[in-house]
């Protein structure tokens, strides 16, 4: 080294070669020269992203090894195999988990500490999915990678972890976003792992806000046993909520420490399946985030649960204390209730909905499944796929029944009907009719977001009544109501002589509108790249200019249209609320940060605005919106070089889609351009900018289109189109012709390049036409290659092209005149 100067950081970067991997003498030939899966061998290796995993530490390649639960320093890289972007980092690499068991495939965990480099990794990792109530991170201080454990072989067939989290995510519950990737141990390929979040403090001030330091994460292992760890925080949350359980109303007085919603529905997946009885738990005094509980380790989960399970006192004997506290019969009515919302109707653990879960993520593993077969064997393809297939054909198919017999049975679950609505939600018209049936003679129901019943079991005077009559079958039949506006109906059956209430069902209603689709919704303005915070205001938010962006949405129908469903896969995290209605010719907005979108902007209170996490790219990326069937609306990739607008690119301008009636190739450039007004038009149509009528007048200009009113040679039309003072003279000429040497094709030769001001505000267009005789003129545009289009800062931009054939295949003069109209 040179003296005074110390040695560069060291940089990792893996290069993976799927054929030779394939070669590798850890890879079974019964399955890479098998005739079914050897020809799939290197799709498969292509069929996730790769984690390549370096460290100096050989005892982690030692399969027959003990876990290594130090922290060593590692290498990791994120490889997408379309080429996109990953990331590398380093960090401290450990085993966790296998405390008593050994498997030789291990899971491994990756901690970004001080130590190792930066804190965090910060990158979406688990972007590209469907998540409706919470889209993942994008900063991690830890990422597991799980490798199945006893789900790999004796247990289940890798899927059992992913499943539990999907099902609580699905029922509007927290929990840990993962996704398939296969991994790299020094070079030598790992196997297919589950990549999934730690739950843990960071976790949470991710999601609910704060510090992680204001945060408590716990760990109980072994049958919801009261020996719990508490890894981050001080614990003294924990204690108080372990204490209020055991008071004479912990119902009520437990609530503001322990999510009961949240743990009711973490014990409704639990005893639907067969793991172990371990948990995972935080929450936050100072950030009023009651206690949130997930299972840690679902090995084993897609079997048949035991029959005596589903009425478990679950972890701290939450169940059963609530159940038989002071407000037991509240609890009682609470677990019936989420009971109905997820097993009854589109509920998250319907037969449909179960399968759909399973199969999406069967399909995403499948295919690289077959390298994890070759490289471990602990199923092969074959018995994976039967695994899957059984679960989806037989086992969840009668689930659900099974499971809301088995609540009835341990006194969760009423035997009067919840109401059953002829229509169960969706779009209506005023003159649709809308009944109710139960088993019950009564109904009370509520259309303003109230339940019929109150803390008790008192009816709510709020509530509406309805006498039933006898109907076709078992059930009693209500007389029909009428929904004049957009309705979250909610109705419960009541047994006036027993006083006993069903659960509550629910369902939201829109009028005469349809879902959205691509040829009713638009993403209609799109600001990027905004440009940086100017006045005190801003500067007191953000001074990160990204928190500006905004995406504008336009209903171009003739019909309201019901966004429930409607989701960004692509770019940003967003799902819509259900319910969210757009009304024809209405704009909605999208913001990355609200308070700062107000400072600039000003608040907008006729406008629906929501917020996304994640950020636009500045230098373009795909987005991909989709509706409530995964089908896309609006699919296209921005870009900030040329021919995308560049005044969009940062210089102050928004991107505006030029036609939204007529969108046309979205991913058209030329369907695009830049905002004339600095900053856009959020929730605005698009200026549609200056008229040489206006111009004239606001110049005092005395003369006509063609007239020279400064004398400069000029017209007064092509100083309105170019954007310069019609009142002075100027000597700027109105194109700039010159021969500059260009890189282009890994050649260096001689262009001819033209450079011209243009108005972003003036409505009419300039053209460049070229000619080689000053007789026959023909446009330029196939002939020339946009450079650069540049904001000057003074309502113009300049505009460069080049010419695509060289100098020297020229022979004879060129001629170049802009044409304005």
């Amino acid at each position: 080294y040179k003296d005074d100067l110390q040695p560069t950081n060291v940089d990792t970067h893996t290069y993976i070669f799927p054929s030779d991997v394939v070669d590798q003498s850890d890879m079974r030939t019964s399955i890479t020269q098998s005739p079914t899966y050897g020809p799939r061998m290197l799709d498969s290796l292509q069929a996730v992203p790769s984690i390549s995993l370096i460290t100096q530490n050989s005892s982690f390649l030692n399969e027959g090894g003990g876990n290594i639960r130090e922290e060593y320093p590692a290498s990791i890289e994120m490889i997408f195999p379309d080429g996109r972007e990953g990331f590398q980092e380093d960090g401290g690499l450990s085993n966790y988990g296998g405390r008593f068991t050994n498997f030789r495939k291990k899971s491994f965990r990756i901690a970004f500490r001080e130590r190792f480099g930066p804190t965090k990794v910060r990158y979406p990792i688990f972007e590209g999915f469907k998540y409706q109530h919470h889209p993942p991170a994008e900063e991690f201080d830890v990422i597991n990678l799980r490798s199945g454990s006893h789900d790999m072989s004796s247990r289940g067939a890798y899927m059992s972890n992913r499943f539990t989290d999907d099902t609580m995510l699905d029922m509007g519950n927290i929990a840990p976003h993962g996704r398939f990737v296969h991994v790299y141990l020094n070079g030598r390929y790992w196997g297919q792992y589950h990549m999934r979040e730690r739950w843990s403090a960071d976790m949470a001030s991710s999601y609910y806000g704060g510090s992680k330091d204001a945060y408590e994460a716990v760990n109980a292992n072994d049958n919801f046993r009261n020996d719990e760890e508490v890894y981050d925080g001080p614990g003294r949350f924990w204690n108080a909520a372990k204490s209020l359980v055991l008071r004479p109303d912990p119902f009520n007085e437990a609530s503001s420490h322990i999510d009961i919603a949240n743990i009711i529905d973490f014990m409704l997946v639990w005893v639907s399946g067969d793991s172990e009885s371990e948990f995972r738990s935080f929450g936050s005094s100072v950030e009023g985030v009651p206690f949130k509980f997930m299972i840690k380790d679902a090995d084993g989960y897609l079997r048949p649960a035991s029959s005596g399970k589903a009425g478990h006192p679950g972890p701290l004997n939450i169940m059963s204390e609530m159940r038989g506290g002071l407000g037991g019969e509240d609890f009682r009515m609470l677990v019936a209730d989420r009971i109905h919302k997820h097993f009854f109707n589109d509920g998250a653990f319907t037969p449909i909905n179960n399968i759909r879960r399973l199969r999406v993520r069967t399909a995403e593993a499948r295919l690289g499944f077959i390298s994890e077969s070759a490289r471990w064997g602990f199923r092969s393809p074959n018995s994976w796929e039967s695994y899957q297939a059984n679960l989806m054909n037989n086992h969840f198919r009668g689930l659900t029944d099974t499971m809301v017999s088995r609540f009835k049975s341990n006194g969760m679950y009423p035997d009067i009907v919840a109401p059953v609505f002829s229509q169960h939600g969706g779009s209506v018209m005023p003159t649709t009719p809308i009944s109710m049936s139960s088993n019950a003679r009564t109904i009370y129901y509520t259309v303003d977001g109230n339940d019929p019943r109150l803390p008790g079991g008192v009816p709510n005077p709020v509530a509406n009544v309805l006498s039933l009559r006898s109907g076709a079958g078992a059930n009693n039949v209500s007389n029909p109501l009428f929904l004049r506006s957009p309705t979250r109906l909610k109705a419960r059956a009541y047994d006036t002589r027993t006083g006993e209430w069903s659960a509550l069902n629910e369902a939201l209603y829109t009028i005469d509108s349809e879902p959205a689709n691509s040829r009713n919704l638009v993403i209609a303005e799109l600001n990027y790249h905004p440009d940086e915070p100017s006045s005190a205001e801003e500067s007191a938010i953000s001074n990160d200019r990204d928190d500006y962006e905004f995406i504008e949405l336009l209903n171009t129908g003739s019909r309201n249209i019901d966004l429930t469903g409607v989701r960004f896969d692509s770019a940003v995290n967003f799902a819509f609320p259900d319910n969210t209605v757009l009304e024809p010719g209405e704009r909605l907005l999208l913001l990355r940060q609200r308070i700062a979108f107000e400072a600039r902007y000003g608040s907008l209170p006729n406008i629906q605005t929501f917020e996304y996490t994640g950020r636009l790219s500045n230098d373009g990326e795909r987005i991909l919106l989709s509706g409530p069937a995964s089908q896309p609306i609006m699919d296209f990739t921005y870009n900030d070089q040329p021919p995308w607008p560049a005044a969009a690119d940062g210089e102050g301008s928004s991107l505006v889609l030029l036609n939204p009636d007529s969108p046309g190739e979205s991913g058209d450039p030329s369907n695009w351009r830049a905002s004339r007004i600095p900053g856009g038009t959020p929730g605005e149509e698009g200026s549609s900018g200056l008229d040489y009528d206006t111009w004239s007048t606001a110049n005092n200009l005395e003369g006509g289109p063609q007239d020279d009113e400064d004398h400069d040679t000029i017209s007064n039309f092509m100083e309105f189109l170019q954007g310069t003072d019609p009142l002075e003279f100027t000597i700027e000429p109105v194109l700039i012709l010159r021969v500059d040497a260009l890189d282009v094709g890994n050649a260096v030769r001689q262009y001819f390049v033209i450079s011209f001001r243009q108005s972003m505000q003036a409505l009419g267009s300039l053209s460049l036409e070229i000619s080689d005789d000053l007789i026959t003129w023909n446009s330029a545009q196939e002939l020339t290659e946009l450079l650069s289009q540049v904001n000057q800062g003074d309502g113009t931009q300049m505009t460069t092209l080049r010419m695509k054939q060289p100098t020297e295949s020229r022979s004879g003069p060129l001629f170049v005149r802009l044409r304005g109209q």
